[in-house]
């Protein structure tokens, strides 16, 4: 082929879009995203469920090594007194919601337990 020359233009082949018949007369629709079978969603349940239990165990540690430092210990570190307020703040909310999750203390009237873990984000919002 010179240059001069163009190459042949090739037509795709048409898809049917008609639905692929199925027994008793419905139709296949291909699924996207993840499988739902109820073999995928005891995983997904369990991994979510575990990750739970092993998060408020952290949170757990680490409150009580919070608690364990002094005000002393964490300027030491580098804290100024205002960041060590939230610090505290923030683990005592996360200190309640584990034991509202446990059923050890209630969580009347409601309460966001945010306000103060929203600067461990590091976002500060």
């Amino acid at each position: 082929m010179t240059a001069e020359e163009t190459p042949p233009i090739i037509e795709p082949t048409p898809v049917p879009m008609e639905p692929v018949p199925f027994p008793m007369g419905t139709s296949v629709v291909p699924q996207l995203g993840l499988p739902t079978d109820k073999s995928t969603l005891d995983v997904t349940f369990g991994r979510i469920a575990l990750a739970v239990r092993d998060t408020f165990n952290d949170i757990l540690s680490s409150k009580a090594r919070l608690d364990s430092l002094t005000e002393q210990d964490l300027t030491d570190r580098g804290y100024t007194l205002q960041q060590i307020a939230q610090l505290r703040s923030a683990w005592n909310d996360l200190n309640k919601i584990v034991q509202v999750f446990y059923g050890e203390i209630d969580s009347t009237p409601a309460y966001d337990y945010s306000t103060f873990v929203r600067f461990l984000w590091g976002f500060g919002v």
